[in-house]
């Protein structure tokens, strides 16, 4: 097909008037073939969107057969996506191998663009990993840990649309700074003084539990 020996697939679409549609998709097709890619039609987006609730559904059978499924996922600028995407896509499969249970046994990342934007995107991951029954919550929660360390090293958010709650308070100190954590506790405080609307999950309150650490 003339794409090279690693290529990758793009699917894309346009929603809204007639003209903006017809207008999105001709500039599309002019950076295609601009940059060397190879159109095959509606097929796969077609399949893609009959299919794209399934998955989730595969979970739990997996799950009752000893093998982990989940997901995380971030944002950064796009000079950054292909640091980000290496640092974490490491950090996951050291971390689904070190804490497996298993000699030699392996996890199995991979990942996907879900948000585009003019200046940045969202990188989403999904990773599989080998359960440990002895020790399932705290094989979870280092993979996890291993990913947001990852994440905050590498210049991503540490949430981009699956929200901030318990698990990923710490990471969000270190992504505001002290003065961003400041003015949303300023806000949270003017706007919710008795700390009803959930306490603790997106700053940490007297009667949240502490954030894990592993």
């Amino acid at each position: 097909m003339g794409v090279g020996p690693r290529p990758c697939a793009l699917i894309i679409g346009f929603e809204g008037e007639r003209d903006s549609v017809h207008f999105g998709l001709m500039q599309a097709s002019i950076r295609l073939r601009r940059f060397g890619g190879t159109a095959v039609g509606a097929g796969p987006a077609l399949r893609w969107y009959a299919q794209r609730f399934h998955g989730p559904y595969l979970r739990d059978p997996l799950m009752d057969r000893g093998v982990g499924v989940d997901t995380l996922e971030t944002a950064t600028h796009w000079s950054n996506i292909s640091n980000l995407y290496q640092a974490v896509r490491r950090a996951l499969m050291r971390a689904c191998s070190e804490h497996a249970g298993i000699p030699g046994a392996r996890g199995l990342v991979l990942a996907h663009i879900s948000h585009s934007y003019p200046d940045g995107a969202s990188l989403y991951f999904t990773f599989i990993f080998p359960r440990d029954l002895t020790r399932e919550i705290a094989q979870w929660q280092a993979i996890k840990h291993a990913a947001s360390e990852a994440i905050a090293a590498a210049g991503g958010t540490i949430s981009h649309h699956h929200g901030v709650g318990e698990d990923h308070l710490p990471w969000l100190v270190k992504e505001k700074g002290a003065l961003g954590l400041a003015v949303l506790e300023a806000v949270k405080n003017r706007l919710d003084p008795k700390g009803i609307m959930n306490p603790g999950k997106l700053l940490a309150s007297p009667n949240s539990r502490p954030p894990t650490a592993v």
